[in-house]
């Protein structure tokens, strides 16, 4: 959207209003470093700065052309861009405060300084609303105290400019005392990222409105974390006995939700807990060491996507390691794709930087890849699609991404699997690509499910959920067991004595069934190492690595 030429002191129009919080929000991009330094609750790991410049962000994709939109349109679009697009904690916080705020302004055609307010009150309540714990001395105090002067300044001031003026001072005054309402912060020495962000977000609108540019606002960028250990000491305080586990995020689609049930359920099963949304759409973002109870869940209730799980731990790491060295990005993250939470467990404990959530009925889109490798802090990016059908869009992405981004085209979770454990930080990104690649050739792939029609192929004659076993994608053996099959099909991999043979079972698979397929298997193979791992993945009851 376009700045605005003229500016009115009393009246706005919603388009306008809207094209100026965008605007704004080029200040954030402008001070990301700085923003992503302070960050040490609710987990230390620097990317406060990031999620919420990309939360705004993704808005813009839903406002293509304002010119062709009314009033409404670009205000509804807004709402809808932030909370599909909303990264990380700081990131849902902030969607859902533009939830409430845009909810008081859709229908107006002229705001003043009390629509303002009141747009901003309603931001608030729902902001508030959607954490499951809220914490003072975070994006949360500063946005309420914002919203408190909005509101005095509004029953006697009728300019609008210096309303804002109002905010932005109450949203800075805010920031510094946060120290004070949250121990951590006081320990690290540094103030509420996130509410620095939201602060800079509003300087940003508030050069707009003054005819001027927001990207003339600038942090200066230093490191001030002044002792990690204490940050680590205070953040068990808050979360005793637990690491810091995985950021777990995805849409939920589904119709009349229960969005109060649904916020209470996922509380008691993981913390820093957010839920954003209405009852057919919403965007859920958690803290749990078991992130597969809420996948479960999330599956028990619609239809689930953009889903991406973080090891927090490992981004901690880096944010760690940032503080202390004048290097703030690694050089190389791995982005692996896959399903089931035992896979994806996997995949986080060989070393992977993130992983996203795709299957074989539901890929991610090329803007998913995009986001989940632009979110990875580290300036090479190495993408294992492990799907066949993924990979072009893995490589669309990679032409679309600002960092260097290469594709390993695993097409299989084995190959993925492989590939990852060929990884070595050590190493540049060249050889790691050539290794990595090099990795899948030593691995066959093999996988075991029901069939969904008949077909006769070759000679085999298969019915409708009979099972059925494929080798490097190629239906090779038919039966009406799985303990009849699964042998069958390891056998045709022709295993040498030594071979590695690990069975991952699915999402459906019954442990008990999966353990006695593999005593069957080490009593075909006594020389091979047979491992048996759940995977949970939801098509395939079993997944076969051979190497």
């Amino acid at each position: 959207m376009q700045e605005r030429n003229t500016i009115n002191k009393y009246y706005i129009t919603p388009r306008e209003l809207v094209s100026i919080i965008l605007l704004g929000s080029k200040a954030i991009e402008k001070n990301l470093e700085p923003i992503n330094s302070l960050n040490v609750f609710p987990v230390p790991d620097g990317d406060t700065g990031t999620n919420m410049f990309l939360t705004m962000k993704a808005i813009e994709e839903y406002i293509v052309d304002p010119n062709s939109m009314s009033d409404s349109e670009i205000v509804t679009a807004m709402a809808r861009g932030a909370l599909l697009g909303a990264r990380g904690n700081s990131g849902v916080i902030l969607a859902q405060f533009l939830q409430g705020f845009t909810s008081e302004i859709r229908e107006g055609h002229l705001l003043d300084c009390k629509s303002i307010a009141l747009a901003m009150e309603s931001a608030n309540r729902l902001a508030y609303k959607a954490v499951g714990n809220p914490v003072e001395g975070t994006l949360l105090t500063v946005i309420r105290h914002t919203a408190e002067a909005a509101s005095n300044s509004a029953s006697d001031n009728p300019d609008i400019i210096s309303m804002w003026e109002d905010m932005t001072k109450a949203a800075k005054v805010s920031v510094s005392n946060t120290p004070e309402l949250l121990p951590i912060l006081k320990k690290a020495g540094v103030v509420d990222a996130g509410g620095q962000g939201f602060s800079i977000l509003l300087e940003g609108a508030l050069k707009v409105l003054k005819g001027e540019s927001p990207e003339e606002i600038e942090l200066p960028y230093t490191n001030t974390v002044s002792n990690q250990q204490d940050i680590d000491h205070a953040y068990q305080k808050y979360h005793p006995h637990e690491a810091f586990g995985y950021c777990t995020q995805f849409l939920l689609s589904s119709s009349n939700m229960d969005i109060d049930h649904i916020r209470e359920k996922l509380m008691s099963m993981a913390h820093s807990t957010v839920v954003i949304g209405d009852e057919k759409t919403l965007r859920i973002h958690a803290h749990t060491t078991n992130p597969g109870a809420l996948l479960t869940y999330g599956v028990s209730l619609g239809i689930m996507t953009e889903i991406n799980i973080a090891n927090m731990d490992d981004q901690h790491q880096e944010f760690v390691n940032s503080t202390t060295d004048t290097t703030i990005m690694k050089e190389i993250g791995v982005l692996a794709i896959a399903s089931g939470q035992g896979l994806v467990d996997v995949f986080l404990q060989s070393g992977v930087s993130a992983v996203l959530q795709g299957t074989d009925t539901m890929n991610p889109s090329t803007q998913e890849i995009l986001n989940a490798a632009d979110g990875i802090q580290a300036e090479n990016i190495i993408v294992l699609p492990n799907n066949p059908n993924i990979v072009a869009a893995a490589e669309q992405a990679a032409t679309m991404s600002q960092k260097n981004v290469a594709i390993i085209p695993t097409k299989t979770i084995p190959q993925g699997i492989a590939a990852t454990l060929a990884f070595n930080v050590d190493k540049t990104i060249d050889q790691n690509i050539y290794e990595m690649n090099q990795s899948t050739t030593s691995v066959m792939s093999a996988a075991v499910c029901l069939a969904t029609r008949n077909l006769h192929l070759d000679n085999l004659q298969v019915e409708k959920d009979h099972v059925i076993g494929l080798i490097d994608g190629q239906l090779t053996v038919a039966g009406q067991e799985y303990a009849e099959v699964v042998p069958k099909l390891i056998a045709l991999t022709y295993p040498e004595p030594d071979s590695l043979i690990t069975i991952y079972w699915g999402h459906t698979t019954l442990e008990q069934e999966a353990h006695t397929i593999g005593t069957n298997i080490r009593g075909m193979f006594p020389k091979s190492d047979i491992e048996i791992v759940y995977g949970g993945q939801p098509h395939y009851n079993y997944i076969i690595s051979v190497e």
